[in-house]
């Protein structure tokens, strides 16, 4: 993060680089995005990671003063405002964008937020992007990762070679399709998985052929069998063989629960002093993992889990469903909360 004429410019180089943010206590002097969540108290630094790990707020709320306050002459709590706006804005413009490019109106969309910092930015992003409604996941944290780890296995192999379809031999067919079979049995025992139940099928194409021909046949008894699959006049070579292995994965069932009692005091920790997204600056605190469907939290609030934090901000209420995830709406009447000001706007792209 840096200050270029009179303007933040976020990223792209801390993104993922060492030694980090200041507030990890690594050697980092420069602000970062996380700075600026830690030091206007989203964060909580004595929790973070569950609290496996703690965070250095002096060494944050330097970093920023150093970096933006002094050098745009506003305190840290104004700087750090406008360096998480400014990310807002950032992510709602990609989002606008995309929907000039889809010519869709968006805003009758729903967001879906994840990944490490999802949760705190959703809120911000959505009334940037003009839209209502946010979903936050139980999983959000490792959201694509746990969608990888259940997601069907493809892999394609394929072999480039000359079958004339008036030659009677097929041996280098089958040859290349039993080469592939084997080489896709290896992959999936290296990935630690059995082949036993994959399913595989061909692309062949042909010379003359608009598109491939696909087929269920691993291995080919007669010439004829291909001169069916390439129809035409007879006078066609096939020149290639494509083979899809395809692997289903188990996935886990959903476990629903009932909805309870809308009153969610009882995941209720405490409250914290944040400078951003409430009036009077005071954000309630909740535990993630307390929560139970049906109950509804009104911002400005937190929610801390053991990997991640959630921030509703004023202005916005959220209620659990009953698969633990969380659906945030903007209330429609009254003024913008705090969280969706305007705040004078820079170039560059947001760092970690």
């Amino acid at each position: 993060m840096a200050v270029v004429d009179d303007e933040i410019r976020l990223g792209p180089e801390s993104m993922g680089s060492f030694p980090g943010p200041a507030c990890y206590g690594l050697g980092g002097e420069k602000p970062t995005l996380t700075d600026a969540f830690v030091a206007a108290g989203l964060i909580d630094p004595q929790f973070f990671l569950g609290g496996a790990r703690q965070l250095d707020l002096e060494q944050a709320r330097q970093a920023m003063d150093d970096g933006v306050a002094r050098r745009k002459g506003m305190s840290i709590d104004e700087a750090c405002r406008m360096v998480v706006e400014r990310a807002h804005g950032m992510v709602a413009g990609v989002i606008e964008c995309a929907g000039r490019e889809l010519r869709k109106n968006l805003s009758d969309h729903v967001l879906f937020a994840y990944g490490g910092n999802g949760g705190l930015f959703a809120c911000g992003v959505a009334e940037r992007a003009g839209m209502d409604r946010v979903y936050l996941f139980s999983l959000g944290p490792v959201f694509s990762a746990f969608g990888s780890s259940v997601s069907d296995l493809s892999h394609m192999y394929e072999r480039s070679l000359r079958v004339s379809l008036g030659d009677a031999d097929i041996s280098g067919l089958n040859g290349a399709i039993d080469e592939m079979r084997a080489a896709a049995l290896r992959d999936l025992k290296a990935e630690g998985i059995g082949g036993e139940d994959a399913e595989y099928s061909l692309e062949l194409e042909f010379s003359g052929a608009a598109h491939p021909v696909k087929s269920t046949i691993l291995r080919f008894e007669s010439v004829d069998e291909l001169r069916r699959l390439a129809g035409g006049n007879g006078d066609r070579n096939l020149e290639l063989v494509r083979m899809w292995v395809r692997k289903k994965m188990a996935r886990p069932v959903l476990v629903e629960e009932s909805s309870g009692a809308e009153d969610a005091f009882h995941a209720k920790t405490g409250t914290r002093t944040v400078t951003y997204g409430s009036d009077d600056a005071k954000a309630s605190v909740y535990k993630w993992e307390l929560l139970k469907p049906g109950n509804q939290v009104a911002g400005c609030a937190l929610l801390v889990s053991g990997n991640s934090t959630y921030f509703v901000p004023q202005g916005w209420n959220l209620t659990m469903d009953r698969y633990g995830n969380a659906v945030l709406t903007r209330e429609k009447s009254g003024g913008r909360p705090q969280s969706a000001r305007e705040w004078p706007g820079s170039r560059g792209g947001p760092g970690g």
